[in-house]
């Protein structure tokens, strides 16, 4: 495993994996004012 290029004094680097594509997409669209029968519809139309 390497290490991080990045040398920060106040805030070290930390090497971790990024979330899964749409893995935030309720959270967000919640946030927007979605509901959630309006979030599965967008689902079951295949838009998110």
């Amino acid at each position: 495993m390497h290490g991080s290029p990045w040398q920060f004094s106040e805030t070290p680097a930390r090497i971790g994996t990024a979330p899964e594509l749409g893995a935030d997409n309720n959270a967000v669209l919640a946030e927007f004012g979605y509901t959630p029968a309006q979030i599965r519809d967008l689902r079951g139309r295949k838009i998110i």
